[in-house]
């Protein structure tokens, strides 16, 4: 196989694709991440600052790398038909 096209085949996704603990780990993460932001946030707004990031950027960014994620990682196997 080809180096370039290697990386789009099924065994690439399967050696290195992210598995269902791994996605849901990373939104835990980015959940917490974005509560705190906001937080920090709503100090820097209190204190009269003006961030460049708005409360809404941080979700919508993990929201997207989540779902590129999910793309890149195999469905979980529930029937044996699924192999």
């Amino acid at each position: 196989m080809a180096q370039e096209t290697y990386k789009y085949s099924i065994e690439y996704r399967e050696r290195f694709g992210f598995n269902g603990t791994e996605i849901y780990w990373m939104e835990e993460a980015f959940k917490l991440f974005s509560e705190k932001a906001a937080e920090e946030l709503d100090q820097h707004e209190k204190q009269g600052k003006n961030p460049i990031f708005g409360k809404k950027f941080f979700p919508v960014m993990f929201e997207e790398i989540v779902f590129k994620a999910k793309q890149w990682s195999n469905p979980p196997k529930t029937w044996p038909e699924d192999e």
